[in-house]
């Protein structure tokens, strides 16, 4: 028979300490940045007295009995996450997207890819060069012109990381992500699982989506021009992707040993 799987411990691969600190603090009044512990040490010494008197002679023992208390003082670490978990007790999103609203906090599940724009941006010139997305049906002159594609598609792009999740009930959701926020460096997530990073991870986070977005014209002709080289940016972004965005706090996995 094979050795019985245990769950009970996560890999915490996200972790937005600026948005956790934040909600610990509404919800505990305050935030936690060291723990306390103490522990009493207990020892008992035996002393021999003797009582010379004129006339009893005699000996006693007796016991004093000295405790000691040792405070130790621990990094809390992840334990204003798990603190968090189980007061806001937020179940796993079993309903579809359009029955959320902006501003709730979800519990997703499902597989994940992170984008390195800015790597990727860096990489594409060469990659290119090197002819490594070319097919054996282009002509130079086809490859030429999806080159200057790109690099203007790419030069539109605002760099960064993103993330989209893929949930199990089948929809997507996109997101940005802080890179010093992450438990591996993105290149290493790049130069390691590409875009796709296996298993499957729970992400809790804020969901907002931005179906039928209501927009106010600016009485300014500069920023209405703005606004709308914004739209266009955000359209080319969101081309074929989800109308969910999601700001993630922490992402994790369970770990079976």
């Amino acid at each position: 028979m094979g050795q019985t799987e245990r769950k009970g411990l996560i890999d915490f691969l996200y972790r937005d300490v600026s948005r956790i600190d934040s909600l610990f603090a509404q919800v505990f009044q305050g935030t936690l940045r060291e723990i306390s512990t103490t522990s009493n040490l207990s020892s008992i010494t035996k002393k021999q007295l003797r009582a010379d008197l004129k006339i009893l002679r005699g000996e006693r023992e007796t016991e004093k009995a000295k405790s000691d208390i040792v405070e130790k003082h621990i990094d809390p670490h992840d334990h204003k996450i798990l603190d968090l978990m189980e007061v806001l007790n937020i179940p796993l999103l079993e309903t579809p997207l359009s029955e959320t609203v902006n501003g709730q906090v979800i519990l997703v599940k499902g597989q994940i890819a992170i984008r390195n724009y800015q790597t990727i941006k860096a990489a594409i010139p060469a990659i290119l060069d090197l002819g490594m997305l070319e097919t054996a049906k282009q002509s130079k002159k086809e490859l030429k012109k999806e080159k200057r594609i790109i690099e203007q598609m790419l030069g539109l792009v605002p760099m960064g990381l993103e993330i989209e999740i893929f949930a199990q009930n089948g929809e997507t959701i996109i997101g940005t992500i802080k890179p010093e926020y992450l438990a591996e460096h993105p290149d290493d997530l790049l130069r390691m699982y590409g875009s796709h990073i296996p298993g499957e991870w729970y992400i809790l986070g804020i969901i907002s989506s931005t179906a039928d977005q209501s927009t106010r014209a600016s009485f300014s002709d500069l920023r209405q021009s703005i606004d709308e080289f914004a739209e266009a940016i955000r359209s080319l972004y969101a081309e074929g992707s989800s109308n969910y965005v999601i700001a993630p706090i922490f992402i994790y996995r369970e770990l079976i040993f």
